[in-house]
């Protein structure tokens, strides 16, 4: 080892920073460094990077000809890189654990601002050691790592809605990385040098990419928002986060759980946020001024216009259809160790359980280009010309197909959970053109009102959890007008095939023709 650090340049003096625990993991480092001088600061344990952990060691280098050598990851990487960055030095890591080896101190950049912490100018990776690394971290790493397939989807929307710069060498880069250690989820808890340094060498691609790009854009998403929100909760109530990539790889499940449901949607009508700033200054308390300082005098959904959205939302859902679903992330997760549900992440979950509920009902268009900003979400208020008090709400009511189910299809376990959340605090209600008991059925007897048929059913449930229809108004089919439209309509557009049911007229049965359609008998009018 120190044969490589003095042909890279390293200074005679070294600072080696470490905690006990990734001192000890590295047995060896120090006899192979006899030609270098060194320094310690070594750590107890350290699992939250502080800023007054990098000034103390921007005090023991300042002004002096000094490299820094850290020995871990995680933390104690990310207080060496900013430490390095603010004070010109050159900096070696040797990973102990293979993951987060490029990443920047992203625990501080979600409020400060990206920080200027540096890439190494060496990282060394020993197999034997990273192999050795305890199962928790391996886990966690690569709870962070699938968090690139949400970063990349972010970066790519943003830059379809904002004009933000996005590279296809960087975004392939990271891809492909993550997609091959996506394959070798099996294997990531084993104790196989061969198999740590696959993934040591995936990890380091997604670094490069970082690198090129002089940010985290292809590295870190919303999912990050989330889980920054999360992490910042707990340490204001004095709780030690989790795992950095524990809290990620739960928020990422989140995240790409939305993108699947948000996709299925055709279209969508967009419009400009309406947040009460006022109330989300107040949930982040001391956190407000810095807050506030992201969000004045614009936000970075200002930049978004709703048409644009509109108009490139096919190209949006097909950023989405890219991405792997939810459940081969989800299985893959599994075999690797990784914590999965907000309830895995301990308390401070609630936070995530607000924000993204919350987020996938309203699906704000105008957020969908964003990688930062999902935090508003959960303070978000309904869209109009003036803000509404939502201390006045005291019912929400639902359409159905293409809002709390797909068309036909029954009601999902998540946005059932959903409504058990918003049924403690509202009146729920069901509006749907089908019959009231086929709503129910569809609902999966789910207890809420509903109103049905048009407006001409309304049901209500029973305590014992049955349908019970309050009113059902049945109004004969008026045969002459009908009779009279579908006339006009069969003059002014080409129909293949009409069935008419019996009789009467109250089914009209059209067959829709598509890729066959032959616009040549229409005077080029569309179809139905």
């Amino acid at each position: 080892m120190g044969k490589i650090l003095w042909e890279n340049g390293f200074p005679r003096t070294l600072l080696l920073v470490a905690d006990r625990n990734t001192l000890a993991a590295s047995d060896g480092i120090i006899e192979s460094l006899s030609e270098f001088l060194i320094e310690y600061h070594i750590y107890d344990e350290i699992r939250v990077a502080r800023m007054e952990h990098v000034e103390a060691i921007e005090r023991l280098i300042a002004g002096r000809d000094i490299g820094i050598l850290s020995v871990g990851t995680g933390s104690v990487n990310d207080l060496c890189r900013l430490a390095a960055a603010r004070q010109g030095k050159m900096l070696c890591i040797f990973a102990t654990a293979g993951f987060r080896l490029l990443q920047l101190a992203d625990r501080e950049e979600w409020l400060q601002g990206e920080l200027s912490a540096k890439s190494p100018e060496v990282i060394i990776g020993d197999t034997n050691i990273l192999a050795a690394a305890p199962q928790c971290l391996k886990s966690a790493g690569f709870g962070d790592m699938v968090a690139k397939y949400i970063a990349l989807a972010d970066w790519k929307i943003s830059s379809l809605l904002t004009d933000e710069v996005y590279c296809e060498r960087v975004g392939k880069l990271t891809r492909d990385a993550v997609d091959k250690l996506l394959s070798m989820a099996d294997r990531v808890t084993e104790n196989d040098p061969e198999t740590a340094g696959e993934i040591f060498r995936a990890l380091l691609m997604t670094g490069i990419g970082m690198s090129f790009m002089h940010n985290s854009r292809p590295a870190s998403g919303s999912e990050h928002i989330i889980s920054h929100l999360i992490e910042c909760v707990e340490l204001r109530k004095g709780i030690t986060p989790n795992y950095h990539g524990e809290d990620i790889g739960v928020c990422t499940l989140l995240m790409l759980k939305y993108y699947n449901e948000l996709a299925e949607r055709e279209t969508i009508t967009a419009g400009k946020e309406h947040l009460d700033w006022d109330d989300i200054y107040a949930f982040y308390g001391e956190m407000a001024d810095d807050v506030r300082a992201l969000n004045e005098p614009t936000t970075i959904t200002d930049a978004v216009e709703p048409a644009v959205l509109q108009q490139r939302w096919p190209q949006i859902r097909q950023i989405i259809h890219e991405l792997p679903d939810y459940d081969t992330v989800y299985s893959a997760m599994k075999r690797a160790g990784c914590k999965l549900t907000a309830a895995d992440i301990g308390e401070a979950a609630d936070a995530a359980r607000r924000l993204y509920p919350l987020f996938a009902l309203h699906a704000p268009p105008s957020d969908a280009s964003a990688s930062a900003g999902y935090d508003r979400v959960k303070k978000e208020k309904l869209q109009g010309e003036d803000k509404m008090d939502t201390r006045n709400i005291k019912l929400l009511a639902f359409d159905l197909d293409g809002t709390i189910t797909q068309h036909k299809s029954p009601l999902s376990a998540s946005n059932r959970e959903l409504l058990d959340l918003l049924s403690k605090k509202y009146r729920l209600l069901i509006v749907g053109a089908g019959m009231c008991d086929r709503i129910f059925e569809q609902m999966r007897d789910y207890p809420i009102d509903i109103i049905g048929n048009y407006g001409m059913q309304y049901a209500k449930c029973t305590p014992d959890g049955s349908l019970h229809i309050i009113e059902n108004i049945q109004v004969p089919c008026d045969r002459a007008s009908v009779e009279h439209r579908v006339t006009a309509l069969r003059k002014k557009i080409w129909v293949r095939e009409l069935f008419w049911r019996e009789r009467g007229i109250s089914h009209l049965w059209v067959r829709y023709i598509s890729d066959s359609w032959d616009e040549s008998k229409t005077g080029g009018q569309t179809g139905l």
